[in-house]
C-alpha cells in the first residue's frame, strides 16, 4: 500500500525495492532588480529628449536671425529643453554621489563594491553623457540666437546665463575623457577588489562630485534663463519652467493674429 501511494518501487537485482529518486525541478519567479527598471525609464527620458532636441536645434541653427518672434519663439521652445536635460542630469548625479556611492563605500567586501560599481557605471554613462551633450548644445544654441537676434540687441546682449549654462553641462564631456576615464578604465579592467581598488574607488567618488556641482550649475543658469525669457517676475509662480515658455508662446500666437 505504501508503495502505490508513494510511488512505483523499482527493484534491484540484490532484491529489496528502492525508491524513485527522480525529481522535478520547481520554478522559481526572478526578482525584478529595482536598479535595472530605474536604468531602462532614465534611457527612455533621454530617446524622448533627444528627438526633439534635434529637431530644436537644427530650427536655432537654421532659422532667420532678423525675426525677432520667430528667435524668442524658438528660444521659448529649446528652453524647456535644456532645462530638463541639465535637470535629469544632475538628479542622476546627485543620486550616484550622496546615495548610491556611500552606500557602496560601506560594504567591507572590496570585490562587492567593485562588483556593483561596474554595471552601474556602465548604466550611468549611457544616460548622462546624451544628457549632457543635448543640454550644453541647445543651451549654446539660445544664447548665440539671443545674441543675433533684435530683440536680444543684435550685438551679443544675450542672457549670459543661456552660455553659463551650456559650458557647466559640457564641462563634464572633457572632464570625463581627460580626467576620470583611466580611473574607470582600471576599475573597469580589475577582476577583484583589493586595497587598491577601493582606494581607487574613493578617488572616482570625488571625481564625480565635481561633475554634480557642474550639473547642479547648468539647471540653475537655465532655470533663471527660462524664466527671464518668459517676461514675467521671477516671482510668479507661472514664470517658472515650461509653463512660462507656454504662456510666451500664446502671448506671440495672440500677437500674430491681432487678438
Amino acid at each position: 500500500m505504501r508503495a502505490k501511494k508513494r510511488g512505483r518501487a523499482k527493484t534491484n537485482p540484490g532484491g529489496g525495492h528502492h525508491k524513485s529518486t527522480t525529481r522535478i525541478p520547481s520554478r522559481r519567479r526572478k526578482k525584478r532588480n529595482p536598479m535595472s527598471t530605474s536604468s531602462s525609464f532614465l534611457r527612455s527620458l533621454t530617446a524622448s529628449l533627444a528627438a526633439p532636441a534635434l529637431v530644436v536645434a537644427i530650427a536655432l541653427a537654421s532659422s532667420n536671425s532678423s525675426d525677432a518672434t520667430g528667435a524668442l519663439s524658438l528660444c521659448s521652445l529649446a528652453g524647456p529643453i535644456a532645462l530638463s536635460s541639465a535637470v535629469a542630469f544632475f538628479v542622476v548625479a546627485a543620486y550616484v554621489s550622496l546615495a548610491e556611492h556611500p552606500a557602496r563605500m560601506l560594504l567591507a567586501d572590496d570585490s562587492a563594491a567593485l562588483a556593483q560599481w561596474q554595471p552601474s557605471y556602465r548604466s550611468a554613462a549611457a544616460i548622462q553623457a546624451p544628457l549632457a551633450g543635448i543640454a550644453a548644445l541647445v543651451g549654446a544654441l539660445c544664447w548665440r540666437k539671443e545674441a543675433t537676434s533684435p530683440e536680444g540687441g543684435g550685438g551679443g546682449s544675450a542672457d549670459p546665463l543661456w552660455l553659463l549654462g551650456a559650458c557647466a553641462a559640457a564641462f563634464n564631456l572633457p572632464y570625463t575623457f581627460l580626467v576620470i576615464l583611466p580611473t574607470n578604465r582600471t576599475l573597469l579592467a580589475a577582476n577583484k577588489g583589493s586595497g587598491e581598488t577601493r582606494r581607487l574607488l574613493v578617488r572616482w567618488g570625488h571625481f564625480h562630485f565635481l561633475r554634480t556641482v557642474a550639473g547642479g550649475l547648468a539647471s540653475a543658469s537655465f532655470l533663471v534663463a527660462v524664466a527671464r525669457s518668459s517676461g514675467q517676475a521671477t516671482t510668479s509662480p507661472s514664470s517658472w519652467g515650461p509653463v512660462a515658455s507656454l504662456s510666451q508662446l500664446l502671448r506671440l500666437s495672440k500677437s500674430d493674429y491681432g487678438v
